[in-house]
């Protein structure tokens, strides 16, 4: 029973642990993604600004406006960080998979180990029960035990009884037949 107990106490031990991992990887993730959304906006915020440092369009020297508002979108600047992007976005997701498949084996373990918890409890609670009622039927038998070694006692005393009566009665005939014999013959 104690056995037991101890191996419920470990497997919720093990799965109170599971779940704080499970917290503590969620929250690494929402980290890792407000990251990655922090990169790509400096990414191409930094291959804009470089891309448009040296070269202005067509429309910005015909019109002779202000430089500023009409640059260049720094497009190969853009692919090569939206490449770089990708490749890590790609990283990540990778990691965030592996991740995923890791807690759904730690829920599928936990789940397996709650279900053997279940029925070890459910046997102990069987056995409980199956050996309460072989106790209330060991006293019932022992009771009825009791009282037939009672009535045995009982009977034997009567039946030595008996016996005794009949030797006496016996002796006591066979005294009185002698006494007759004797007084026939005299």
């Amino acid at each position: 029973m104690n056995e037991l107990q101890l191996k419920s106490d470990v497997h919720i031990r093990q799965m109170i642990r599971e779940g704080k991992r499970v917290d503590d990887l969620e929250h690494a993730l929402r980290q890792a993604e407000e990251q990655i959304k922090n990169f790509r906006l400096s990414a191409k915020e930094t291959a804009t600004s470089l891309m448009n440092e040296h070269r202005n369009t067509q429309l910005a020297k015909k019109a002779g406006t202000n430089q500023k508002n009409i640059r260049t979108d720094g497009v190969d600047a853009s692919r090569s960080a939206e490449k770089s992007q990708l490749k890590l976005i790609s990283n990540l997701e990778h990691k965030l998979d592996k991740l995923k498949i890791r807690l759904s084996q730690s829920d599928h373990q936990n789940d397996e180990l709650k279900s053997e918890i279940d029925n070890l409890r459910r046997h102990r609670i069987t056995a409980d029960n199956n050996r309460k009622r072989i106790s209330t039927n060991i006293t019932k038998v022992q009771q009825q035990v009791d009282a037939i070694l009672q009535r045995s006692h009982a009977v034997t005393e009567a039946r030595e009884s008996i016996l005794e009566e009949t030797k006496d009665i016996q002796k006591n005939q066979a005294e009185e037949r002698e006494k007759f014999i004797e007084k026939m013959r005299t």
